[in-house]
């Protein structure tokens, strides 16, 4: 029997050009404050800016997951660093999250959303000007939808990463969880992964012990792959 394509978790990788004592300070963060904070992003790869003058660039604050396999995160992991956690898909915290929806930079595409964008803004302009029914909600809901739609879209160049997000559409949105929704952690080494199971496990660690009790392990990057991929510079 083959492989399924994909997995039953979404993993939040936190060590990216970080040290692997910076990385896990941040995965120990998360754990401990139960909850993921979005951060603003742009959604397509704009180093002169070319796309934001053409008014195709877009940002949205997100908290980003992949739901690639073992078997293929090794260039993953050379990216975006050998630290993370697993969340369940079948979690309520996940069914908030989306996959994205990968598109060619420039595309008919990319430009009939920006016309549909401009378009829904021209329905709001009509109708704080009173040339629609103001108590019509349409436009509104029209508009988050477009808000959304648009956050989840992402530069075909990076379809390898199997990409889901958590879209915040207000500033205070935050993406929490509970232990029972945490698979497992991801580190880079079998000591490493020691050293956590037994935190996991020891009574005395407040914020990590409800985690053990709800069986979520460490489990290095040296078990998956054999060995630990190169790991780029920090800085």
């Amino acid at each position: 029997m083959s492989a399924p394509l994909f997995n039953d978790y979404l993993m939040h990788f936190c060590g990216k050009n970080k040290t692997p004592r910076q990385a896990q300070a941040v995965l120990e963060s998360i754990l401990r404050r139960g909850r993921f904070i979005p951060s603003k992003c742009p959604l397509f790869d704009d180093p002169d800016g070319a796309l934001e003058r053409r008014h195709f660039q877009a940002w949205a604050s997100m908290v980003c997951f992949t739901d690639l396999r073992f078997q293929d995160l090794q260039h993953h992991m050379q990216k975006f660093g050998m630290y993370g956690l697993a969340i369940k898909k079948d979690s309520e915290l996940a069914r908030r999250c989306q996959p994205v929806h990968y598109v060619e930079v420039g595309s008919i595409t990319q430009e009939n959303s920006r016309r549909l964008s401009e378009g829904i803004r021209h329905l709001r302009d009509l109708q704080r000007q009173g040339k629609l029914d103001r108590n019509w909600d349409f436009p509104a809901a029209l508009n988050a939808f477009d808000d959304l739609r648009v956050a989840t879209m992402q530069d075909i160049k990076t379809r390898d990463e199997n990409e889901w997000r958590f879209i915040a559409l207000r500033k205070d949105d935050v993406l929490e969880f509970a232990p029972r929704d945490v698979r497992f952690l991801l580190v880079e080494t079998w000591t490493q992964a020691n050293r956590w199971n037994q935190r996991l496990n020891d009574p005395r660690e407040a914020y990590l012990y409800p985690y053990g009790r709800a069986d979520v392990m460490a489990i290095p990057v040296e078990l998956i792959l054999g060995t630990a991929p190169p790991r780029r510079r920090a800085g």
